[in-house]
């Protein structure tokens, strides 16, 4: 009687296991689509937004096509290159 009650009791958990098992995989599957589905319909409204205001500021410059602007940068620092350190010329030898 013991036995059968045993044999029962590990019949119950196997199938139990199973059905966790495909539960957790649907689960998955479930949150794989809908974060998909989230970023095709919200990516391409963030994608307007952020280029639609980089092509807005390019816009407010007021210059003319084709007109050339050459904005110079400030001057690197002239620091010493001496702290770099010594240059040494290795030769190859032969063995």
């Amino acid at each position: 009687m013991q036995k059968e009650i045993f044999i029962l009791a590990i019949n119950k958990m196997i199938n139990a296991s199973v059905v966790g098992v495909f539960r957790t995989i649907l689960i998955i599957l479930l949150v794989y689509y809908v974060i998909k589905w989230l970023t095709r319909l919200f990516f391409p409204l963030l994608m307007k937004r952020y280029f639609g205001s980089q092509s807005n500021s390019q816009q407010q410059e007021d210059q003319p096509e084709g007109d050339i602007t050459i904005i110079k940068r400030g001057e690197k620092p002239k620091g010493d290159d001496n702290k770099l350190g010594d240059y040494v010329d290795f030769e190859e030898v032969d063995d």
